[in-house]
């Protein structure tokens, strides 16, 4: 994205793009268009090479959905050229370890055309596309409609008696839960675990630090891999981890409990590039499967076993059935299941809905959700840019689906659970739930209500971790932002009705504060905002243009913040921007900056002629020191852009976000502060103070770091006061 350039261009008449490749290694690929009933048999392609092309020979390689390549190479001319494609008749491609599926190229399971840019040097101009399709045979016809919707999965058979192992591990499963919290060994006992991100732990460290039990998830990350066909299906399998034996022994060895995190994220998931998967995979973050599927649960059902055939014969502490879950479910049965919920709520009164969501269904069965009102379903459409747009359209219909969401998700709780914890029904394992609910960042389009963690959970997860931001002037919003997961707690154990609630995820950051970009927009020494001087320079930069002298009166003029495509300028890719402002007096024990954000996306910044700075990157924040470019009275800024990302025929380029003229800069070069044992002593109070009866330490730096040592004293002063602080009603939050 950063090292390529794709530029559309009128030559000679003839629309085309460039592609300059010619930067870095890498290749660009175009999704290939099928037609449904034909299959595709040649690709023509109309191209030119560039002066500057450094390599005529080019390869062009069409891949599979089984993600082999087929192709050839071709030679670039300087004069354009059509360059044929017979596709039944491209080479298999072998070269840097190629994936080799069946060695054999199906046309009709093309997904993309590639040009290969090994090794970099290729610029060149991309004309017209043509494909040229036939009409499907019968025999190909029936084959293509059952590949698309078949697979197989491989069942894992569990044996119906397995020996439990728990005498070789006396020094676990103390913990229990005892009057509203947890007791460990028979003492009110505040909790922790350790998570250092999805990598192995060193068990004699965690001893050492005084650490409860370990969070492993070790589920599909290692154990789904992409289907292998068989007899041209795909069969989906997990793999065998006995690795997990040797995992789980050395925590219990240790004294050091197991919690076992079903961990799966659809956008890791093998089978998310296969359309067939489309109606089963992925209803929310961390909610790989549609639990209200067959199919779905199905998958659930293997998943669950593929490391509970191990963790089973082990005294676990908790399974942890979804992780940071988010429900997001707009699968077709889901939308189904919506109608009749809508039916029922609304009496069967059509007219009396669509009264209440400015819509017009002609009965429930017709009705689409906001994502879905255009074709329900049934194209390949951007469904997050249709939701919202169709939202904000039918704000109430909106509100109905989500809060839909939300009770659908307590179902899917109260379902899953029962069929994860079949697989070990050991009664001293607990269970749990987590989710974050986005109460720490507000409450928003989650999908996910206090009452989905509590329904079906011995004790209540969730995550915020603190941040830590040191500085000695700090702003209101770095203190509110320190502040705001406190209050997430207090709402957390609100919302636990009783049970013991652990922060699950609890990350603890410690940083430098930088000033706030919308306190330093509200101090602004030179009133920035506003109407700015524009010139597009696409074609040419005039000479001096940054010059204080320079007469920009024929300019046109322009607001900022804002980007010049939605301004009157959507072919321009390069603009240049011209502001005066007054400076009454220069401080003399101060220095003067120009701080900002969001310049779209190069920027060459001059004042008063002088080159004071340069920024890239869009939303990249900088701090450019202005003190001795200025001057008391009138000053001269002048700021140059370049930007040539192109969307709906738009650059989207020009000065996006805040600029301001400050004593203070909006970032600092000083170094970010350690972490220190006080901040870890804070981190820990703070969660028991605030109702929380356990915390998971997670990623590696306090875990690793020499301020990590304090924690088991911390614990101890902690425990020292359990009874009084963790017993529900000796200790009001209040009081603390």
């Amino acid at each position: 994205k950063n090292k390529f350039s794709i530029t559309p261009v009128d030559q000679e008449g003839k629309k085309a793009v460039r592609l300059d490749l010619l930067n870095a290694d890498g290749h660009i690929g175009i999704r290939f268009p099928h037609l449904p009933g034909y299959v595709p048999e040649q690709v023509i392609l109309k191209l030119k090479a560039e002066p500057e092309n450094r390599t005529t020979a080019l390869r062009v390689l069409f891949r599979e959905q089984d993600e082999e390549s087929y192709g050839c190479r071709i030679q670039l001319d300087k004069q354009w050229k059509n360059f044929i494609f017979k596709l039944p008749e491209m080479k298999l491609y072998r070269d840097g370890g190629a994936h080799i599926a069946d060695g054999k190229l199906d046309p009709a399971r093309i997904r993309f055309m590639r040009f290969h840019n090994y090794p970099a040097g290729h610029c060149f101009l991309l004309g017209d596309i043509e494909v040229i399709y036939r009409p499907q045979t019968p025999a190909e016809k029936e084959a293509a409609e059952k590949s698309a919707s078949a697979y197989t999965v491989k069942k894992i058979l569990l044996p119906e008696t397995f020996e439990r192992k728990d005498r070789f591990y006396p020094g676990v499963g103390k913990i229990k839960i005892a009057d509203g919290h947890f007791k460990k060994n028979g003492k009110s006992s505040f909790l922790l675990g350790g998570w250092p991100l999805d990598a192995d732990a060193n068990p004699l460290i965690m001893r050492t630090l005084g650490i409860d039990f370990y969070v492993c998830n070790a589920d599909e990350i290692y154990s789904l891999y992409k289907p292998k066909l068989k007899n041209g299906i795909p069969e989906v399998s997990w793999r065998e981890m006995p690795w997990m034996h040797s995992h789980i022994n050395r925590f219990l060895a240790n004294n050091i409990d197991f919690w076992l995190e079903h961990k799966s994220h659809a956008r890791y998931n093998a089978l998310r590039l296969d359309r067939r998967f489309k109606e089963i995979l992925d209803a929310g973050h961390m909610v790989s499967y549609d639990p209200f599927n067959p199919a779905g649960v199905e998958m659930y059902r293997e998943m669950f076993k593929s490391t509970m055939r191990y963790s089973r014969e082990y005294p676990l502490f908790c399974y942890e059935l979804f992780n940071e879950m988010c429900y997001d479910n707009t699968h077709k049965i889901s939308r189904e299941a919506f109608k009749e919920a809508m039916k029922k709520k609304y009496d069967n009164n059509i007219r009396k809905a669509n009264s209440i969501w400015g819509t017009a269904f002609a009965s429930f069965q017709d009705i689409r959700i906001p994502g879905f009102m255009s074709d329900d379903g049934k194209n390949d459409l951007p469904r997050v840019e249709l939701r919202h747009r169709e939202a904000d359209k039918h704000p109430a219909l909106y509100a109905d689906f989500h809060r839909f969401q939300e009770l659908r998700c307590i179902e899917a709780v109260k379902k899953m659970m029962p069929v994860m914890r079949q697989y070990d029904p050991a009664g001293m394992t607990y269970s749990t739930v987590q989710s974050h609910m986005s109460l720490s960042t507000d409450h928003g389009e989650h999908g996910v209500t206090p009452e989905a963690l509590t329904v079906s959970s011995d004790f209540v997860t969730h995550e915020a971790g603190l941040h830590f931001l040191e500085s000695d002037t700090p702003s209101f919003s770095a203190v509110a932002g320190m502040m705001k997961p406190l209050f997430f707690y207090d709402a957390m154990r609100y919302f636990s009705k009783g049970k013991p609630v652990i922060n699950g995820e609890a990350p603890i950051l410690v940083g430098r504060q930088s000033a706030d970009i919308h306190e330093l927009a509200l101090q602004d020494l030179a009133a920035l905002p506003g109407i700015w001087k524009f010139y597009d320079a696409t074609a040419k930069i005039p000479e001096g243009w940054m010059q204080s002298d320079y007469n920009d009166t024929a300019w046109k003029e322009i607001q900022v913040p804002g980007m010049w495509g939605q301004q009157g300028f959507p072919k321009c890719q390069v603009g240049l921007y011209r502001k005066k402002f007054m400076i009454s007096s220069l401080p003399a024990d101060k220095k003067i900056y120009l701080n900002g954000n969001a310049i779209a996306d190069e920027g060459e910044v001059y004042c008063n002629g002088r080159l004071i700075g340069k920024s890239s990157g869009f939303g990249k924040k900088f701090a450019m020191e202005l003190t001795s470019s200025l001057r008391t009275g009138e000053n001269q800024l002048a700021i140059r852009v370049v930007n040539r990302f192109i969307h709906d025929n738009m650059y989207y380029g020009g000065l996006r976000g805040q600029l301001s003229v400050n004593p203070v800069p909006l970032i600092t070069d000083a170094p970010a502060p350690e972490m220190e044992q006080r901040h870890i002593r804070s981190f820990l109070w703070s969660q028991v103070l605030h109702g929380l009866h356990g915390v998971v330490i997670c990623y590696n730096t306090p875990l690793f770091s020499s301020a990590g040592r304090i924690m088991p004293f911390v614990k101890k002063e902690i425990n020292n006061v359990a009874d009084l602080l963790l017993t529900p009603g000796n200790l009001q939050t209040g009081d603390c």
